[in-house]
């Protein structure tokens, strides 16, 4: 398999919001809320979406204006960014990628910085 098939260009992008306490700003998020075990938290999902697209520069782009749509999301609810950023909150964006290099813009880095998100990645193929 050369490096064109194993790039399939299928991307998925997700932006979660965890929270030991309730966070009424994101209630019309789905998600969970407090599930059977005491210990659980509520979940919140801000975003997700996956899409295909073999071209690179394309592919930035898109994801690029996938992340800024996610951010504008979460911010627009009006929770407080000290909010997003207690200890017992934890601000998620996963990304799951095709074999190879993928690129993230700075400014959407920043973006996804500025509401305390932690970035995991992932790669399939």
């Amino acid at each position: 398999m050369d490096d064109d098939e194993a790039d399939d260009g299928h991307v998925i992008f997700s932006l979660l919001v965890n929270s030991e306490e309730r966070l009424d700003a994101l209630a019309g998020f789905p998600g969970r809320a407090r599930a059977a075990a005491p210990v659980d938290d509520h979940l919140y999902e801000v975003y997700e979406t996956s899409f295909d697209d073999a071209d690179w520069a394309s592919r930035a782009e898109r994801l690029d204006s996938c992340i800024h749509e996610a951010v504008d999301a979460l911010v627009g609810t009006g929770v407080s960014l000290d909010a997003l950023g207690a200890d017992d909150v934890l601000v998620r964006a996963f990304f799951t990628f095709p074999r190879g290099a993928e690129t993230l813009s700075a400014e959407a880095v920043q973006r996804l910085a500025s509401c305390h998100a932690t970035i995991w990645i992932d790669f399939h193929g």
